[in-house]
């Protein structure tokens, strides 16, 4: 062996080292080392669940995964991992090692303590089920994972010191507390959900229950002493670190020693003579020979075989190769230098090739042959010596299919270590039928790529192949022509794998996905390059920077590999988007997902460059990224590819393929197919016939589709435009070459179409022809059509289309009809609703801002749109005759455009019979058109031309007569309205000439304008007064024409009537007037002719009286008169109701120029009031006025009124009424039936369906008749509005509308065409299946029994889902479906309402009879049944007196305040509404009258009935009255009429009455020296409390002259109380029931002023007579007596002169009384001699002309009372005291000076209030 070559010499020591370890597994199981051990501590395996030994549990031990340590108390175990990690178990802990797992290293050269990182990778699981733990993980490599897991959750760890802990909870739930020293954790609850991060010093809480939620976790930070406690653990770990190890798992194994230390050495080789052993064994002596003999010694072969023999020098070469490059690796393990190459390691190396040795002697051999031996081929099979026998496999199938030559085999011999690869390749070449030359040449050449194109065989395999019955797929014949191309092309193979890995990580590596790929191989190059940029653009960073794609992106791919074919297109669209930029995920993803359009899109892009690029300097046009904007839509929408590529082609044949036209076709790429169809309507309407039969485009149509291109960001408009052009049948040249030239209008127009289709009725294409023949026009259409819907004139959007022409003029208009942003709606519909008028109104106010300014406001015009053509022709006339005068002309014109029609009219006669100066002069008074008109009319009606000429001069005459002076132009004016009486003038006076001249006659009347008519009527009757006025010779300023007529009339007048009759008397009060009175007299209506019948006489003189009874009134009538002319029939009617002449003379105004609606008035005059209400709301709207008056709404004119009262104008109400009104009683039901924001969402609704429909009668009634579904069919009606066919059928079930909708939304995401197919049938079954579906079983036969109506049963069902109790009545009264339906969406969010509902289901019929009549009276329908549901007896109300109940409604009262038992007693009353409404006011507030503020008595509790007893109150009473019986002249008062005080007191009418009495009963002084006096019947009052007795009461009472007996009432008291005034006039006696032992008392007490008139005398046969008021007390001239006391009392002052006051003295109290709040003044007050007593109490008295009777006891009570305690203030008024101010007698004697008083008021006492 001396002579063996060193690296032979090597490779045998080194082969019989590692013979023994070939087949060794090294373990990766990880190792825990034990590094302490405290107390009592078991380790368990989990698998057996047996402890292990205790000598095991020591330090230095080693344990493994698959064990639970368990702890007891006081004990420990710390634990040193072989990644680093380093474990402290403490006391009472359980920690189950489920897994550790690591991968090999070289312990021997590795220090676990100090190491900072884990030295390979490794995989951990350890669960802490009970106890504290502290664990030191150091920093993991990025492949490993470390996971705590506890009953909570789990902790994910990378290089952290966590202290754990975890307890159970007494109630088998846990709670954990894990504690960060350093690094970080992601803490993961128990079931998932977020992670919780926990960073250095940060605290968790957590826990879970015993039934597994989890409990909510805290965040906090760790206490100075945790964090202590842990330091220290770690460092106590650290220490126990220093123990050897012992045992535990060889983790170097893999890392062999040095195995030459132990192999033999050379003295212990066999010493024989080799060279001679060679030679004797056939191998020859030389060096080869030497080596044969040791390969045989060593095993290696066997010279004795002769086939080793034969390969003995092969097997030399081989193994001398072979050591040299043991001793390679060798050298480098030794070195510790890195293996950059991945090669094997020596150990390795020498395994394989002992193993292999035969094999790879064998292909070297082969190689010889072949002749591909070289240095690289051995290098290749020593190094995969493992793969030796399947390069001899390979290389036996080449030599049979002839592809063993050196350039198709070389491949496979230096590329041995994928040998594997190319024979399993081989080997499905075979499965295919395809092991031949032409498929497997590739393969072999290319074996290089042979693991690529095995991966992608095995994908062929698994994607393609079909299971031989073993449970493994594999491929056969009926593959190869997909697989065949991937064997061709093997030197893609690398490329294909790759592609075959995106398809894997997309998880669409599968038949439908690959075969493309397998079936172009030849594109696999370009497929990976396009592959690899969908990475770039699609993919995610996987962690090492390096993007790659998931399933994610699998619907993005599918489409690139299922089109491999195009891969090759696809590439270039890929470097077009590098070039532009643009090669990212919002670009690509439509290219990748469209990859069968790639040649398309590849087509699209050479236009692109072609049109948008620029020369690189080669001739070739580039992109870059200046095109990016351009062209990103066209990636973005890769799907249009194909579309694109055909517009390209179009725009070719016209010669448009430029960037001007192009640059908005890229960048809208995504309309690409709505523009290929307006293309192809554009073929087949501008193109011709190119021969074939298929139209094309050429040059000459350029001009039309330019735009077309230019805009194709509208090319989805413009198709929606060309499908409603077919859809009508109007795709011609004529009506879409304007929309191709106006492409830009396109989305415009689209909207326009839209309306028109909205509109257009069958068979009416005009709106759709108008509006595409001006497509240039679109959008001031659109705009137009916009102002109409948002500013409430949508009615006219037909007139708007139909004048699309005009369209740009008309929107400027539009836009002078809003100020400052608010849209004046009025203006608006008058100038949509004119939009053919549009370019004369344009002209007309372009002329006006010319003339008066852009300032100039033009309202008036937009206002008066209706008369453009005739405002026009007066521009013209003005510019044409005015000459200098043309502004001013025009400025009349303009601002009397209202009057347009008429001075047209009159314009035309005057320019025909008249001259200039009567153009002028009509112009230039264009204010007073209308008199024009109606004096033309009747010119030419009576006179003809003639006396058309007459009014013309007079009309001249007039103008002329303007000459600027003061009083001039109000005279012009008023000549002008009074045209009629002045041609009558001109006439009488020029004889009937129309050519004379008319004079100073005329002039002379012209200054007496006023009197006009009462002139004319003067001359008709004066002969004589016609000669004077047309006397050439007259000098006008010599002659007062007015006063001459007025006295004329007068002389007349008087004569006609009589002396003494009344009437000439008031002619005569009204001299002044006379010329008036004799117009209004002499009218025809009036005037008695010779020929009048007597009856007619009668008739006459009746309405001449009842004018003269009305003479006030004749200005009114005059006014009336003036309009109405010798009409006699209206006069008549207007002298027959003087009551109404204010409506009469503001209607005649209003409409003082259209006979027709002035007949309409006065034909109906019993509407007035509505005629009137209209007309003054309507004056300046003449649609609506019009609507007013046209004969088909006469009948409905009440209710037209009552809604536009009641509506909302604003809201566009008042035009939703006058769009409908054959509707109008419906309209009124909605008003009436909802209330607040749903009746005006249902009105809108209604609205918005009504004026889509005003064409279709049919489904107008359908919207009207089921209001209550009226949002549902909205609903519908939008989502289908474009759906004729669908809206029929939505109509057809319009009653069914809740229930359609229900189904609808049910069916719209599946099939909902059923619906419309056959809607009855689809109801049901729907209907039925969802309320089987959704509700109890036990309603299942209630829907079976009727499941004709399922779908109705459904829809109201689903309102009550969540009300089980209401749910059940629903389906409990399938049979009041209907009802219930219609209730709920009458009241739809209204509980209350709806609760009501149901309680009164079982009297259904009553409720809806009550809300049925109460809404014709204008009840709310929810007020309604608040009404019924409180008092059902209210429907007799209802239905015997609804004029009552409407008046009970209008009286703006809640009637649920209101008893019925009160609104019966009410009813009685017969009252007006206005005094329903003040009683109920009264009732319910009670009586707004200021009054006492004391509290008043406690009431009984009776309220309501005394309320009722006392409705009495509430009304005026004149006493005596028809109720009272009078009998011998004694009247009886009407005992009904008065109430027991304890009744009245109790009622709300009294209340203030009541509180009255107490304040007049307070008003006694408290002062003892005033009590022994203060005897009588005010002490009984304070002693009972109240009043005893009877109370009449009323509002305002008067009781005149009459002796009344008062005995007839039960009680001998009667209080009478009034709330307003109370009045006593004349002599007035009454007497009283006496009773024995009782007294009688008669009081009077007003809330307001008492009133007894002047020379009255009130006496009382009774005891007391007693006067109160709130107010002061005037008693002048009045006599007031009883038997025993007379009490006036004032809570303001009482004034006493030149008065009596007496009693009997029989007995009684003798005792007068008078009480005042403030001052009491009395001036010669008589007393009788009886007068026993008497008592005054003020703050101030003033006493004068007095005498107090002899005998009589004075008391005098002031606010300070007496000076120096005891006297009056003499001669002068005092505040406060008792002033004798003069004639203050006692028994006769003067009282004057405090001498007299203590001389003769010794029976007067002085005392304070105080």
């Amino acid at each position: 062996m001396n002579n063996l070559k060193v690296p032979l010499l090597h490779f045998f020591i080194l082969f019989a080292t590692f013979s023994v370890a070939v087949a060794q597994d090294i373990s990766t199981k990880g190792a825990l080392i034990i590094a302490s051990v405290e107390g009592q501590v078991t380790v368990i395996n989990n698998e057996s669940q047996q402890p292990l030994p205790a000598s095991k549990i020591i330090a230095g031990g080693v344990i493994y995964d698959g064990h639970t340590i368990k702890t007891g108390p006081s004990s420990k175990m710390i634990l040193l991992l072989t990644n680093g990690t380093v474990a402290t178990i403490k006391a009472d802990s359980s920690l189950n090692i489920k897994k550790f797992t690591q991968e090999k290293f070289d312990m021997s050269k590795t220090n676990l303590n100090d190491l900072k990182g884990e030295p390979s990778k490794s995989d951990t699981v350890i669960d802490i089920e009970i106890g504290d733990m502290v664990v030191d993980v150091k920093k993991l490599d990025k492949k490993s994972s470390f996971n705590i897991e506890s009953p909570v959750g789990t902790a994910g760890i990378r290089g952290t010191v966590p202290a754990i802990s975890v307890m159970q909870m007494p109630d088998g739930g846990f709670q954990q507390k894990t504690a960060m020293l350093r690094g970080e954790i992601a803490f993961t609850p128990r079931g998932g959900g977020l992670p919780t991060m926990l960073g250095p010093g940060q605290s968790l809480a957590s826990g879970i229950g015993p039934n597994g939620v989890m409990l909510p976790m805290q965040l906090g930070q760790v206490s100075a002493a945790m964090m202590t406690a842990i330091q220290a653990d770690v460092e106590a770990a650290g220490e126990a670190m220093g123990v050897s190890v012992d045992g535990g798992p060889d983790a170097s194994d893999a890392n062999a020693p040095d195995a030459e230390e132990d192999a033999p050495s050379e003295d212990e080789l066999n010493e024989s003579d080799d060279e001679r052993e060679g030679a004797s064994k056939g191998v020859g002596d030389d060096d080869n020979g030497t080596d044969a003999v040791a390969l045989d010694k060593a095993g290696l072969i066997d010279l004795e075989d002769p086939e080793d023999l034969a390969k003995a020098d092969s097997y030399v070469e081989v193994t001398g190769f072979a050591a040299t490059k043991l001793d390679e690796k060798v050298e480098q393990r030794r070195s510790g230098r890195r293996n950059e190459t991945g090669e094997k390691d020596d150990a390795e190396f020498l395994t394989d090739l002992t193993l292999n040795l035969d094999d790879v002697v064998d292909v070297s051999i082969e190689a010889e042959e072949i002749g591909v031996k070289s240095d690289a081929m051995f290098d290749s099979l020593l190094e995969s010596s493992e793969n030796a026998a399947d390069v001899k496999e390979v290389v036996a199938v080449a030599a049979e299919i002839g592809a063993n030559d050196a350039e198709s085999i070389e491949s496979v011999f230096i590329n041995v270590d994928q040998a594997d690869a190319v024979k399993e390749v081989m080997e499905v070449a075979s499965d295919l039928g395809a092991q031949d030359a032409e498929n497997l040449t590739a393969v072999f050449s290319n074996a290089d790529k042979a693991d690529d194109l095995k991966a992608v065989m095995d994908v062929a395999t698994e994607t393609l192949g079909s299971d031989d019955g073993t449970g493994t797929k594999v491929l056969d014949s009926s593959s190869a022509s997909i697989l065949s191309s991937t064997l061709q092309i093997a030197d893609k193979a690398d490329s294909m794998n790759a592609v075959m890995q995106v398809a894997s990580d997309l998880g669409a590596q599968d038949a439908e996905n690959l075969t493309a790929v397998f079936s172009n191989g030849d594109k696999a190059d370009d497929l990976k390059a396009v592959m690899d940029v969908a990475k770039d653009a699609l993919g995610s960073d996987d962690g090492t920077g390096t993007k790659v794609l998931d399933s994610g992106s699998a619907s993005i791919l599918a489409s690139t590999l299922q089109n491999a074919d195009k891969a090759d297109s696809m590439k270039e669209v890929m470097e077009v988007a590098a070039d532009l930029g643009a090669q990212d995920a919002a670009n690509m993803t439509s290219v990748f997902q469209n990859a069968d359009k790639a040649a398309d899109l590849k087509a699209v892009m050479d236009v692109a460059k072609a049109t948008l690029g620029s020369d690189d300097g080669s001739g070739t046009n580039v992109l870059d990224a200046s095109n990016a904007a351009n062209l990103t839509s066209v990636f973005q929408n890769a799907d249009k590819a194909s579309d694109l590529k055909e517009v390209m082609e179009v725009a070719a044949d016209l010669g448009a393929q430029d960037a001007t036209n192009m640059t908005s076709v890229f960048q809208n790429a995504d309309k690409a197919a709505d523009l290929k169809a307006v293309m192809d309507v554009a073929k087949a309407t501008l193109g011709a016939d190119d021969g074939t039969g298929t139209n094309v485009l050429d040059a000459s149509n350029a001009a039309n589709l330019t735009s077309v291109f230019q805009n194709a960001d509208k090319a989805s408009d413009l198709k929606e435009v060309m499908t409603a052009a077919a859809d009508v049948g109007i795709t011609d040249a004529a009506n879409l070459t304007s929309v191709f030239q106006n492409a830009d209008q396109a989305s415009d127009l689209k909207d326009v179409m839209e309306d028109a289709k909205a509109l257009a009725t069958t068979g009416d294409t005009s709106l759709f022809t108008s509006v595409m023949q001006n497509a240039d026009q679109a959008a001031s259409v659109k705009k137009v059509v916009a102002a109409a819907k948002t500013g409430g004139a949508s009615a006219n959007i037909d007139n708007v289309l139909r004048n699309a022409s005009s369209a740009d003029k008309l929107s400027k208009l539009v836009d002078k009809t809003s100020t400052g942003g608010t849209v004046n709606a009025s203006l608006l519909d008058t100038v949509l609703e004119n939009a053919d008028k549009a370019e004369d109104l344009f002209d007309v106010v372009d002329a006006a801002e010319t003339t008066g300014g852009e300032s100039f406001d033009v309202t008036s015009l937009l206002e008066n749109a209706d008369k453009a053509d005739k405002l026009k022709s007066l521009v013209d006339a003005a510019q044409t005759s005015g000459g200098a005068d043309s502004d001013t002309l025009l400025t009349q014109v303009f601002n009397n455009a209202d009057k347009a029609e008429d001075l047209a009219a009159v314009i035309v006669e005057a320019q025909s019979s008249g001259t200039t100066d009567s153009v002028k002069a009509l112009l230039n008074n264009a204010d007073k058109a209308e008199s024009f008109k109606a004096s033309m009319d009747k010119a030419k009606s009576e006179g003809g031309a003639a006396k058309l000429g007459t009014l013309f001069s007079v009309i001249e005459k007039v103008d002329a007569s303007n000459q600027g002076g003061s009083g001039d132009a109000v005279n012009a004016a008023k000549a002008l309205e009074s045209l009629d009486a002045l041609v009558s003038v001109a006439e009488t006076l020029s004889g009937g000439d129309a050519d004379m001249e008319l004079g100073a006659g005329f002039d002379a009347i012209l200054s007496s304008v006023d009197d006009v008519d009462q002139i004319a009527t003067a001359l008709s009757e004066d002969a004589s007064l016609v000669t004077r006025l047309s006397a050439s010779d007259l000098d006008a300023a010599s002659i007062d024409i007015g006063s001459e007529v007025a006295a004329s009339a007068f002389t007349k007048l008087q004569g006609q009537y009589e002396a003494g009759d009344p009437y000439l008397a008031i002619i005569q009060s009204n001299e002044a007037r006379a010329d008036d009175l004799q117009f209004a007299l002499n009218h025809p209506a009036l005037k008695i002719k010779d020929t009048d019948s007597a009856e007619e006489i009668t008739r006459k003189q009746g309405l001449q009286n009842s004018f003269l009874d009305n003479v006030d009134k004749i200005d009114d009538l005059l006014e009336i008169k003036k309009v109405l002319g010798e009409d006699a029939d209206k006069i008549t009617k207007v002298y027959s109701n003087l009551e109404n002449i204010a409506d009469l003379k503001s209607v005649t105004s209003n409409l003082r120029f259209d006979e027709d609606k002035l007949d309409a008035v006065y034909n109906n005059i019993s509407n007035l009031a509505e005629y009137r209400k209209l007309s003054d709301t309507f004056i300046d709207d003449p649609r609506k006025l019009d609507a007013v008056f046209d004969s088909a709404n006469q009948a409905n004119v009440a209710t037209i009124s009552e809604l536009v009262d009641r509506l909302d104008p604003q809201k566009g109400q008042h035009d939703l009424v006058f769009n409908n009104l054959a509707y109008v009683d419906d309209i009124l039901s909605i008003t009436n039936r909802f209330d607040g924001t749903q009746r005006d969402s249902i009105l809108e609704s209604v609205q918005e369906l009504s004026f889509n429909f005003k064409n279709d009668p049919v489904k107008q009634k359908a919207i009207f008749d089921n209001a209550a579904q009226v949002e549902s069919l909205s609903t519908l009606y939008t989502e289908f509005r474009t759906d004729l066919d669908k809206l029929d059928v939505i109509f057809e079930n319009a009653d069914k509308a809740d229930a359609f909708l229900n189904v609808y939304n049910d069916l719209k995401d599946s099939n909902f065409e059923q619906l419309f197919t056959d809607p009855s049938s689809t109801l049901e079954n729907e209907g039925l299946a969802k309320l089987k579906s959704e509700y109890d079983s036990r309603y299942h036969s209630i829907f079976d029994e009727n499941s004709e109506i399922a779908a109705e049963i459904a829809a109201t069902a689903s309102k009550f889902r969540e009300d089980p109790e209401k749910l059940d009545q629903v389906f409990s009264n399938i049979d009041k479906l209907q009802d219930i339906n219609e209730f709920s969406n009458d009241f739809a969010g209204d509980r209350k309402r709806i609760d009501i509902f149901f309680r009164n289901l079982n009297n259904l019929d009553e409720l809806k009879k009550f809300k049925s009549l109460t809404e014709r009276v204008g009840m709310s329908g929810g007020a309604a049944l608040d009404l019924y549901d409180l008092d059902p007896a209210y429907l007799s109300i209802a239905e015997t007196s609804p004029v009552y109940l409407e008046k009970l409604v209008d009286s703006g009262v809640t009637l649920t305040e209101v008893p019925y038992t009160l609104a019966l007693e009410l009813e009685q009353l017969s009252l007006t509404t206005i005094e329903l409404k003040e009683v109920l006011a009264d009732l319910l507030a009670g009586p707004q009258v200021d009054g006492p503020t004391s509290a008043p008595p406690e009431q009984s509790g009776q309220q309501a009935s005394s309320d009722t007893a006392t409705l009495s109150f509430l009304m005026d009473h004149v006493i005596p009255s028809q109720e009272d019986e009078t009998v011998d002249n004694v009247v009886f008062l009407n005992p009904n009429k008065v109430v027991d005080y304890a009744d009245a007191s109790t009622s709300s009418f009294f209340q203030e009455s009541t509180d009255l009495y107490f304040e007049l009963s307070d008003l006694d002084s408290d002062d003892p020296s005033a009590s022994t006096n203060d005897a009588g019947y005010m002490d009984a009052l304070e002693d009972s409390g109240y009043f005893v007795g009877g109370v009449f009461g009323g509002r305002n009472i008067s009781f005149n002259q009459a002796s009344y007996d008062l005995s007839n009432l039960e009680s001998s008291n009667l209080l009478v109380a009034a709330s307003g005034t109370l009045s006593l006039n004349g002599n007035l006696n009454f007497k009283s029931k006496l009773v024995e032992g009782e007294s009688a008392e008669l009081i009077f007490m007003s809330l307001e002023k008492l009133s007894i008139s002047e020379g009255s005398a009130v006496s009382f046969a009774g005891d007391s007579l007693g006067f109160g008021s709130l107010d002061s007390i005037e008693v002048i001239n009045v006599d007031l007596y009883a038997e025993g006391e007379v009490n006036m009392r004032s809570l303001d002052s009482l004034v006493i002169n030149d008065s009596d006051m007496s009693t009997s003295g029989n007995g009684g109290a003798d005792f007068v009384h008078l009480l005042a709040a403030s001052e009491l003044s009395i001036d010669n007050l008589r007393f009788s001699e009886q007068v026993r007593q008497i008592a005054m109490e003020a703050m101030t008295i003033n006493l004068s002309n007095l005498n107090f009777p002899a005998g009589s006891t004075v008391q005098l009570n002031s606010l300070y009372g007496g000076m120096d305690g005891s006297y009056p203030n003499f001669g002068a008024k005092q505040y406060g005291r008792v002033n004798f101010i003069q004639n203050v007698q006692y028994n006769s004697n003067l009282i004057n000076s405090r001498t007299a008083f203590d001389k003769h008021g010794g029976n007067i006492n002085i005392g304070s209030l105080r």
